[in-house]
């Protein structure tokens, strides 16, 4: 057995069941976890205060900064793949 048809025997059910949990997941769990990460990492990079912390509340709280931020990842990574 070739060590490909190995690979693809041992990944094939990792393969799966990733795909089942991505199928699981809805469009409103995905922009939660952008909003998320995306306070965190401003949290983290940005040290001025907590007038800027609560700016980043309200900014998240907004679905058209979210869809932003959003599209503009995904097109983002598009442009890198071309």
């Amino acid at each position: 057995m070739s060590t490909q048809i190995q690979d693809y025997i041992k990944l094939k059910p990792i393969a799966d069941r990733f795909k089942e949990v991505a199928a699981s997941i809805s469009d409103e769990e995905i922009k939660s976890m952008i909003k998320e990460e995306l306070r965190n990492q401003i949290r983290d990079q940005v040290e001025f205060g907590s007038t800027i912390a609560e700016w980043v509340d309200t900014m998240m709280e907004d679905n058209d900064m979210v869809e932003l931020v959003r599209d503009s990842l995904t097109t983002c990574i598009k442009n890198k793949f071309k």
